[in-house]
Protein backbone atom coordinates (compact mmCIF):
# COMPACT_ATOMS: atom_id res chain seq x y z
CA UNK A 1 0.00 0.00 0.00
CA UNK A 2 1.18 3.70 -0.86
CA UNK A 3 2.92 5.34 2.10
CA UNK A 4 0.54 7.74 3.99
CA UNK A 5 1.47 11.63 4.21
CA UNK A 6 2.14 11.30 8.19
CA UNK A 7 3.86 8.42 7.74
CA UNK A 8 6.44 9.82 4.81
CA UNK A 9 6.72 12.76 6.88
CA UNK A 10 7.48 10.66 10.02
CA UNK A 11 10.08 8.95 8.04
CA UNK A 12 11.36 11.90 6.75
CA UNK A 13 11.79 13.43 10.38
CA UNK A 14 13.59 10.25 11.70
CA UNK A 15 15.90 10.97 9.03
CA UNK A 16 16.65 14.19 9.64
CA UNK A 17 17.13 13.22 13.49
CA UNK A 18 19.76 10.84 13.12
CA UNK A 19 22.70 12.49 13.03
CA UNK A 20 21.42 14.68 16.10
CA UNK A 21 20.85 11.24 18.37
CA UNK A 22 23.93 9.91 16.91
CA UNK A 23 25.57 13.27 18.32
CA UNK A 24 23.80 12.98 21.76
CA UNK A 25 24.48 9.43 22.09
CA UNK A 26 28.44 10.25 21.62
CA UNK A 27 28.65 13.16 24.04
CA UNK A 28 30.00 10.85 26.68
CA UNK A 29 32.35 8.69 24.63
CA UNK A 30 35.25 10.12 25.98
CA UNK A 31 38.07 7.66 24.68
CA UNK A 32 39.99 7.72 27.78
CA UNK A 33 36.74 6.13 29.23
CA UNK A 34 36.42 3.53 26.33
CA UNK A 35 36.35 0.68 28.79
CA UNK A 36 33.36 2.77 30.78
CA UNK A 37 31.22 3.54 27.97
CA UNK A 38 28.38 0.76 28.08
CA UNK A 39 26.58 -0.87 31.27
CA UNK A 40 28.58 -3.96 32.59
CA UNK A 41 28.50 -5.74 35.75
CA UNK A 42 31.95 -5.72 37.21
CA UNK A 43 32.87 -1.89 36.89
CA UNK A 44 30.94 1.64 36.93
CA UNK A 45 29.92 3.56 33.71
CA UNK A 46 29.64 6.71 32.51
CA UNK A 47 26.40 8.07 31.93
CA UNK A 48 25.03 7.73 28.58
CA UNK A 49 24.68 11.56 27.90
CA UNK A 50 25.11 14.95 30.64
CA UNK A 51 22.62 14.17 33.57
CA UNK A 52 22.78 17.74 36.26
CA UNK A 53 24.51 15.87 39.53
CA UNK A 54 24.30 17.52 42.71
CA UNK A 55 26.32 14.75 44.87
CA UNK A 56 29.53 14.40 43.40
CA UNK A 57 32.09 14.59 46.47
CA UNK A 58 35.78 14.21 44.11
CA UNK A 59 34.83 16.27 41.80
CA UNK A 60 32.48 18.82 43.57
CA UNK A 61 33.01 21.93 40.35
CA UNK A 62 30.83 19.75 37.87
CA UNK A 63 27.78 19.65 41.24
CA UNK A 64 24.66 21.38 39.28
CA UNK A 65 26.64 20.95 36.17
CA UNK A 66 25.52 18.55 33.33
CA UNK A 67 28.41 16.09 33.52
CA UNK A 68 28.65 12.57 32.53
CA UNK A 69 29.75 11.13 35.99
CA UNK A 70 27.80 10.10 38.98
CA UNK A 71 28.49 9.05 42.08
CA UNK A 72 29.34 5.65 41.48
CA UNK A 73 31.76 6.44 38.71
CA UNK A 74 33.84 8.58 41.33
CA UNK A 75 34.57 5.21 43.40
CA UNK A 76 36.12 3.77 40.24
CA UNK A 77 38.19 6.62 39.50
CA UNK A 78 39.62 6.96 42.93
CA UNK A 79 40.59 3.03 42.83
CA UNK A 80 42.90 4.19 39.75
CA UNK A 81 44.13 7.29 41.21
CA UNK A 82 44.75 5.44 44.37
CA UNK A 83 46.63 2.63 41.92
CA UNK A 84 48.85 5.30 39.84
CA UNK A 85 49.89 7.32 43.15
CA UNK A 86 51.31 4.28 45.15
CA UNK A 87 53.00 3.46 41.66
CA UNK A 88 54.41 7.06 41.72
CA UNK A 89 55.16 7.56 45.55
CA UNK A 90 57.03 3.79 44.71
CA UNK A 91 58.71 5.20 41.97
CA UNK A 92 60.49 8.41 43.53
CA UNK A 93 61.04 6.59 46.88
CA UNK A 94 63.59 4.21 44.45
CA UNK A 95 65.15 6.57 42.11
CA UNK A 96 65.88 8.89 45.77
CA UNK A 97 67.65 5.35 47.39
CA UNK A 98 69.19 5.50 44.26
CA UNK A 99 70.95 9.16 44.56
Amino acid sequence: HPMHFTELCAVLLCIALLPRLRAISQQCKNPLFATHWAGKNDIQTLTDYPVVKTNLKLCPAYNQKASCCHQTFESEQKKFFNFWEQFFVEKLLRSDAHR
